[in-house]
């Protein structure tokens, strides 16, 4: 099959994708990037489809190819069509349909893990990095009511993908989050400036949740009723603060590098 003009019902069905709403009521989202799409297929993903076109089929080849075998419908089109489907200044020529990732829910809080909540995140890029972050480091993730939707091509771009392979809560509310983690024997750390220890002072082993705030608010006040460990990251230079996505992977890598040292 091969499209051509950006007025197409499938192009319309997937550039719809783009509305937080029509992804809600469709259960799928957009994976742009070849690379991000193999990462979210090694991760289980359920791709629908993918448009792509004749400059990125020879790149993407091997991953045309398996695309097929998992029983994507592959559609060749025009590189005027992905651009109405991308949102990159330099469209990558080819972008899936997939089906949204599974939500863990509370469940992510109910064993002895690191786990991350991204409180009230606003940007899709920075969203996307605490993701793969998280990914890397094999943490499991909160996401806040407040926070940009993690199913968005932004921030699934951001990901690279990621988002199919960690477990994530969303839409949390700041009370559930304290509930369940003080049920679950959770240790909260929230990252904030004035915070009396230096991160690395702090103990980031067993069940701990880092708790990163919004990036021009700082962490909501809501988590006082927690009465957490409050936490900074030292800063000798001139900068006033961190890039929330910056601060997460510094917390996080922290506390991989204190699991790792432990005495046997």
């Amino acid at each position: 099959m091969s499209i051509s003009s950006p007025s197409n019902s499938r192009i319309k069905r997937a550039r719809a994708l783009h509305d937080r709403k029509y992804r809600q009521m469709s259960g799928e989202l957009l994976i742009e990037g070849g690379r991000s799409v193999a990462e979210a297929l090694g991760a289980g993903a359920h791709i629908v489809s993918c448009f792509y076109t004749d400059a990125a089929s020879g790149r993407w080849q091997s991953l045309l190819q398996e695309l097929e075998r998992h029983g994507a419908q592959l559609i060749c089109v025009t590189e005027r069509v992905t651009e109405t489907l991308g949102d990159t200044v330099t469209p990558q020529g080819l972008v899936a349909v997939a089906a949204a990732p599974a939500e863990a829910g509370p469940s992510v809080l109910a064993e002895e893990r690191l786990v991350l909540v991204a409180d009230r995140i606003s940007d899709p890029g920075n969203l996307g990095t605490m993701l793969r972050t998280a990914a890397a480091i094999g943490a499991a993730v909160v996401l806040t009511a407040g926070c940009v939707d993690f199913t968005g091509p932004k921030v699934v771009r951001s990901s690279a993908g990621a988002i199919y392979s960690i477990p994530v809560w969303s839409n949390a509310r700041h009370a559930e989050v304290i509930a369940r983690a003080r049920a679950e024997g959770y240790r909260l750390v929230v990252c904030d400036s004035s915070g009396p220890l230096a991160h690395y002072e702090v103990d980031l082993t067993g069940a701990t949740a880092v708790v990163v705030g919004n990036e021009a608010h700082g962490p909501a006040p809501d988590w006082l009723a927690a009465d957490p460990v409050f936490a900074h990251i030292p800063m000798p230079g001139r900068a006033e603060s961190l890039n929330a996505a910056v601060a997460a992977a510094v917390v996080l890598y922290e506390s991989l590098r204190q699991r790792r040292t432990e005495p046997c």
